[in-house]
């Protein structure tokens, strides 16, 4: 009987690990204000990314240096928040990365 419970601990952890792996690799992830979804940071990414190219393709036509910090759309980072998303600064976070993302390829002219 010592030995069980030598593995008890390890048993355990191994179980509560098999547990999560489903939900980490749906892409589903929770916050404490309610579950957020990869549709949640997809669509921010998204928005964040097609705004992003605009602003990009558009200082290239006004000849502006490489800047996207200079947008308030970017700053603000909450184009397409619905209320009801959850936490506010994880859709900011997403939206950030997809605005820099598409801003890159809107002022490199990649299409």
């Amino acid at each position: 009987m010592p030995k069980a419970r030598q593995y008890l601990p390890t048993l355990l952890l191994a179980l509560g690990v098999l547990a999560t792996t489903p939900a980490c690799t749906a892409g589903i992830y929770a916050t404490s204000h309610g579950g957020y979804s990869q549709d949640f940071e997809r669509r921010a990414y998204g928005n964040g990314f097609r705004i992003g190219r605009e602003r990009g393709y558009d200082d290239v036509r006004h000849r502006r240096d490489f800047s996207y910090s200079r947008h308030s759309t970017y700053r603000d980072a909450d184009d397409g928040y619905r209320r009801d998303d959850g936490h506010r600064d994880a859709y900011r976070q997403t939206f950030r990365r997809g605005f820099e993302n598409g801003y890159s390829e809107g002022f490199n002219g990649r299409r």
